[in-house]
């Protein structure tokens, strides 16, 4: 896949427009908390489910986000065939646990495993 990232060069006016009217149509989820890390990838899911794919990974494995507030667009085709979206595990991280702990692979595996979970398709 390719990614890209904000501190990497990832900005374009749309981008500041998009942040800017988010801000004035959620001010009260987004009013004091300023853009500070955006990335964006572009997964090829015809290659990854082919045979000659290392790893057959699909999308962005489990990771958890340091953030206040967090927003995920997918700009697809209306009639897209392809399937998709974002699990979200409902658990937080403990209050004494440092953000690097958390986002352990092994962490992130225990919590896979076990914890309640949401599937938002897109």
């Amino acid at each position: 896949y390719l990614s890209s990232l904000l501190e990497d060069g990832m900005s374009a006016p749309l981008l500041v427009q998009i942040t800017e009217e988010l801000r004035k149509r959620l001010p009260r989820i987004l009013g004091r908390h300023p853009l500070h890390t955006g990335w964006a990838f572009k997964f090829d899911n015809a290659l990854n489910s082919s045979a000659a794919a290392p790893g057959k990974q699909m999308g962005v494995g489990v990771h958890a986000d340091s953030a206040a507030v967090n927003l995920n667009f997918w700009p697809i085709a209306a009639d897209t065939q392809d399937r998709g979206g974002l699990t979200l595990y409902k658990v937080g991280a403990p209050a004494t646990m440092e953000f690097s702990e958390f986002n352990d692979p092994k962490h992130l595996k225990h919590i896979s495993d076990t914890a309640p979970k949401e599937e938002i398709e897109y």
